[in-house]
């Protein structure tokens, strides 16, 4: 799971998660110009869930996945090291018929205000920028990710916020998704997939998000899964 920032060239990116409970993702960060400047959290799959809406806890032993067995919090500033605090930074061609960006490590810095993720214009190769991404590949599974994060501005630009499984990591496609689309900020866009199938919303935050940094959230529930915007749940 991680964040990440990348131009696409046929438009937005759609996703789907449905029917949750099929095994553990990885948390990635994909974006261009973000400042994520709070925590990430994400609680261990042992963990007790206190259900808001059934007012009782989740009891019993969550599928065995090898997932995270408990919480963490990162706060991204000076100083920062992904490898030393189990963050990968992708560094690499990227070959994807959606998109138009090649991964770069220096595309990443850290500082006082953040963790900032640039997109930069290139000459040459089959991709025209330089975008950042960066995962925290451990397994983890239901619990509450949390992000604050200042989205790009910029038409066919993606700041994203999400888990992933799939083909890289040799299982089936399944993932859960923030994203803004950089054409219009004034909307959050909610995706999940199940087995590579794809279900989306468009939520509108009646705020442009690209003015600050807000905290974003999902929980991923064995049955369900709730999007929040500043604590307030939206979806």
């Amino acid at each position: 799971m991680g964040p990440c920032l990348s131009p696409v060239q046929c438009g937005p990116l759609q996703r789907w998660l449905g029917a949750v409970g099929r095994g553990c993702a990885a948390l990635f960060l994909v974006a261009a110009v973000l400042i994520v400047s709070a925590v990430q959290q994400a609680w261990a799959q042992t963990s007790p869930l206190v259900d808001p809406e059934k007012g009782r806890i989740v009891t019993g032993k969550l599928p065995d996945t090898g997932g995270t067995q408990h919480g963490f919090s990162q706060v991204f500033g000076s100083g920062f090291q992904p490898s030393k605090l189990g963050w990968s930074v992708a560094h690499y061609d990227f070959s994807h018929p959606k998109f138009d960006t090649d991964w770069r490590r220096d595309q990443i810095r850290a500082s006082a205000f953040g963790l900032q993720l640039t997109l930069s214009p290139k000459e040459g190769g089959a991709n025209r920028f330089d975008g950042a991404s960066m995962r925290r590949p451990e397994p983890s599974h239901y619990g509450r990710y949390e992000i604050t994060l200042q989205p790009a501005r910029g038409a066919g630009v993606v700041t994203g916020f999400f888990t992933y499984s799939g083909p890289y990591y040799g299982t089936r496609h399944d993932e859960i998704d923030i994203e803004f689309l950089g054409k219009d900020t004034t909307k959050l866009h909610l995706a999940w997939f199940v087995d590579g199938a794809m279900r989306n919303r468009f939520i509108d935050l009646g705020f442009d998000a690209a003015d600050r940094p807000r905290r974003y959230a999902f929980e991923w529930w064995p049955d369900r899964l709730r999007w929040f915007v500043e604590g307030k749940l939206i979806f």
